[in-house]
């Protein structure tokens, strides 16, 4: 038996070396988490707004255009929770914060990354933003929250390719261009489809977090806008009716019980041309631009 253990320790061993090896070089690549958390804690003495949601906020709001001094706290796939779990992570260092916007889009209060079909994302978020999350090695680590394929490729990209991984500028925001060509009734049938969802069983949780987050903002003095996104009228035609009024009637709560809550629905504003948008719910800079200069008119004037 002892000589079982020692072979099979001698045959595991390089194959843990290799793993602890990759797994180290995969957290030196840059990220746009930890990229993010470091930027926050950077500017912590001058920030006054911080933007929260998923890839509505992350490809729609640009703090560069703004006066104010702001920051955009969101990624993919970013679900309430997790909304609520960073401002708790980065407000108690942040003096001059005084407004928090909140992106809610169709799905937010029906959804939740750790359950979605993105739950890889999941581990950035204990290993980047040093959020405690239920140990895992999915939820720990680098190798076993992708694919080896996909690890591979990030691997080879940048320190064999030399390509550079950050994607967004210094405020936190990702810009996307102008899609011409796109089929925008193809985009808003799949995107539509995707943010449906039959199963409401997160829909208590997440408005309890976003109950919870507002609760915390306002508590400090803090200004809360509660934002629907806009899209195209191709998508707002196609996603749930239900969802949407569910979303509606909880956010019109939320506003009507405390006077430092603004709700801001943008779903079919008429100022938000086709022009302005990448896909069928996402802007792109054109319309990023437009939505960042209403935002910080808004927040702006007394």
């Amino acid at each position: 038996m002892k000589n079982f253990l020692t072979k099979l320790l001698l045959f595991l061993l390089p194959i843990i070396l290799a793993g602890g090896i990759a797994e180290g070089a995969l957290r030196t690549i840059p990220n746009d988490y930890a990229t993010k958390s470091e930027a926050v804690m950077d500017q912590a003495d001058t920030l006054e707004v911080l933007f929260f949601g998923s890839s509505h906020t992350l490809y729609g709001i640009d703090p560069s255009v703004m006066r104010i001094e702001g920051y955009n706290l969101a990624h993919p796939s970013q679900s309430l929770d997790l909304d609520y779990r960073l401002y708790q992570r980065f407000a108690p260092h942040l003096p001059k914060l005084s407004t928090v916007v909140i992106t809610v889009s169709s799905f937010s209060l029906f959804s939740t990354l750790a359950t979605g079909l993105e739950k890889w994302r999941l581990a950035n978020y204990a290993m980047y933003y040093d959020l405690d999350l239920p140990w895992s090695l999915e939820n720990q680590t680098e190798l076993f929250s992708n694919a080896f394929k996909t690890s591979a490729l990030k691997l080879w990209r940048y320190y064999i390719s030399k390509q550079n991984p950050i994607r967004i500028n210094a405020f936190g925001f990702q810009a996307k261009p102008a899609s011409s060509t796109l089929d925008f009734t193809e985009s808003a049938i799949l995107a539509a489809s995707r943010h449906t969802y039959s199963d409401w069983s997160a829909f208590e949780r997440q408005t309890k977090a976003l109950t919870d987050f507002v609760a915390a903002a306002t508590a400090n003095g803090q200004r809360v806008i509660l934002m629907i996104p806009p899209a195209t009228a191709a998508y707002v035609e196609r996603i749930s009716t239900a969802q949407m009024e569910k979303t509606r009637k909880m956010l019109s709560e939320l506003e009507a019980s405390n006077p430092l809550v603004t709700v801001l629905d943008l779903l079919e504003d008429d100022r938000f041309e086709l022009s302005d948008f990448y896909d069928a719910d996402h802007l792109n800079l054109q319309g990023a631009h437009k939505l960042s200069e209403l935002l910080d008119h808004m927040i702006t004037t007394p």
